[in-house]
């Protein structure tokens, strides 16, 4: 009877774990966003300075504007603790339906590029092939 009554604290201390685990894991995944959305707008700063130098003014003046709202984007998520940024993000699903709906097309479409731009293309394999059959061996020298 003993060690039906501890089954419960076992599962509640293995539910810990794993939510404190998970907690940890989203919380470096977010910080790593952060800084990946501050790189963008470091970079899209660095193509507004060209631009002007360019004198593309008019174009610099909208590559600035997406660099101040990106920076912003960064910040914000950097201050907001993962269950915030949901809240945040059904906030905004419910108020605007529509722009959510379109803006989650918008970046799986992009992903699928980035994956597939990304992926090895048939030539690549070809190569692998004809070195493994001719070697033994696999050949992972970078093509590109």
């Amino acid at each position: 009877m003993g060690q039906l009554n501890r089954q419960p604290e076992r599962f509640r201390s293995a539910m810990a774990r794993i939510r404190d685990n998970a907690s940890a894991h989203l919380t470096a995944r977010k910080d790593h966003a952060s800084d990946g959305l501050a790189t963008v707008a470091g970079a899209a700063r660095e193509t507004t300075r060209q631009l002007r130098e360019d004198h593309h003014d008019y174009l610099a003046g909208y590559v600035e504007k997406a660099a101040n709202q990106i920076e912003r984007l960064s910040s914000h998520v950097k201050d907001r603790n993962v269950r915030e940024l949901v809240d945040d993000v059904e906030r905004f699903a419910r108020r605007r339906p529509a722009v959510f709906i379109g803006s989650a097309f918008v970046a799986g479409f992009l992903c699928s590029r980035l994956l597939k731009a990304s992926a090895p293309d048939d030539a690549d394999e070809a190569r692998r092939r004809e070195m493994f059959e001719r070697t033994g061996h696999e050949w992972t020298e970078k093509l590109r």
